[in-house]
């Protein structure tokens, strides 16, 4: 059983609520009295008002992409859209988050030898999406600790330096 403290409490925060988003009985549409009535452009004298339900134009705004990171040379990927990916990969690896694959971040061994030899667990392997690929497909970029991302496009036989050490470790 509430108490009469409660019941009031509870219609206080009821009430300030209702105030503060704007929908209460105290609470009006109308600009205040030193602002413009309207800031739709000014119609020609005797043109027919718009009806508040028909629908007005907007200017086209393009969905943003994900830009280039800063640092990434992607000059050698001529498809835009693969660009894009590459890049969306590298923002994660360097986020350190947002992966699809289990293997990505897992440790890759460089066996091929393409790549400057270092230490084992220097290289780790992430995935780009292949399009029309129904598994992770030939796709990958691989990142040293020192920040160097390499891009592959057909599964280790050739490598593309994307980005030189940062400087940092990862």
């Amino acid at each position: 059983m509430l108490t009469r403290a409660a019941v009031i409490g509870l219609g206080l925060i009821g009430a300030v609520l209702t105030w503060w988003l704007g929908i209460g009985a105290g609470s009006s549409s109308r600009p205040p009295s030193d602002a413009p009535a309207s800031t739709a452009p000014a119609r020609p004298p005797g043109a027919a008002p718009i009806p508040d339900h028909a629908p007005r134009s907007q200017p086209h705004v393009e969905a943003p992409r994900p830009a280039p990171e800063a640092g990434l040379d992607l000059a050698s990927i001529a498809d835009r859209d693969e660009r894009v990916a590459v890049a969306a990969v590298a923002a994660a690896i360097d986020a350190g988050t947002g992966f699809r694959y289990h293997k990505d971040g897992s440790v890759w061994q460089n066996r091929e030898r393409r790549l400057p030899a270092r230490p084992g667990g220097y290289y780790r392997e992430y995935t780009v999406d292949t399009p029309g690929e129904g598994d992770r497909g030939a796709r990958r970029i691989i990142g040293g600790q020192a920040g160097e991302l390499f891009y592959t496009r057909d599964h280790y036989r050739s490598f593309v330096s994307i980005r030189g050490p940062t400087g940092g470790a990862r």
